[in-house]
């Protein structure tokens, strides 16, 4: 497994591979489903030998004899990190975890959190505009956004029980879909703006503990252990590059 950040960085691992004799697939939820079904097939069939993906292939998976899992950035954070590696070497065989980073990995997850959260005046005025009922087109006729955060808006109110959807007929006599405004969940703007502040700087937090696993000349398993609390975590695992000295392939 290739873990890539983005689907076009998957599409672009696999294209290279593909250009240098390697069987490989791309996997991300940008691609049609019978597509990446088909991928996911031929990769657990063994007529793919290596699948380029993003988080797509979630904790769910488990195929016994993937023998490399590699990052090819640094994943979110250490959480995220563990369990990709974790997809490598079930049927208990030696397998191997590779992290690929360098210095732009951090301008794109810098981008992910900071295109996390929506501007908290504009979900209030979304539900303001919802109070009512409102098909999507009429919000985005208020709303100076591109469609891609209006959808994002819509998801984040959604997903946090501000609004909910309902099918209505329009003064034609049509069925729409309309958004509506929960009236048991009252929205503060400050105070999302304070919690959205607040996990921000959790996301930051988690990205300036990676950099320091980067660092470490200690265990890495120690580090990660640490990192989520595990108990017992032992000084030396005898087996990460740190404890074992150096490279563990050419």
């Amino acid at each position: 497994l290739i873990y890539c950040l983005t689907q076009r960085d998957c599409e672009h691992v696999a294209e290279y591979l593909q250009q240098h004799g390697v069987s490989a697939r791309a996997y991300h939820s940008g691609l049609d489903a019978e597509v990446s079904g088909r991928a996911l097939a031929d990769f657990e069939a063994g007529d793919v030998r290596v699948l380029c993906c993003t988080i797509k292939l979630g904790m769910g998976y488990d195929k016994a004899d993937i023998r490399f899992v590699v990052n090819f950035q640094l994943p979110q954070n250490l959480i995220s990190y563990y369990q990709q590696i974790g997809r490598a070497g079930r049927d208990g065989k030696r397998a191997y975890a590779v992290l690929l980073h360098g210095p732009e990995d951090e301008g794109i997850l810098r981008s992910f959190i900071d295109s996390a959260f929506a501007e908290p005046d504009l979900l209030e005025k979304i539900i303001e505009l919802c109070r009512d009922g409102a098909p999507k087109r009429a919000i985005a006729a208020e709303v100076n956004v591109t469609a891609g955060k209006l959808d994002e808006a819509l998801k984040y109110l959604q997903v946090h029980g501000y609004l909910f959807t309902e099918r209505r007929k329009n003064a034609r006599g049509s069925w729409q879909t309309v958004f509506c405004v929960d009236e048991q969940a009252s929205f503060d703007a400050q105070a999302e703006r304070e919690r959205q502040a607040e996990l921000r700087n959790t996301r930051y937090d988690e990205l300036a503990s990676f950099k320091e696993f980067l660092r470490t000349d200690g265990c890495l398993m120690k580090f990660i252990a640490d990192e989520l609390d595990a108990p017992d975590a032992k000084d030396h695992c005898g087996i990460c590059a740190n404890c074992a000295g150096g490279p563990l392939f050419p």
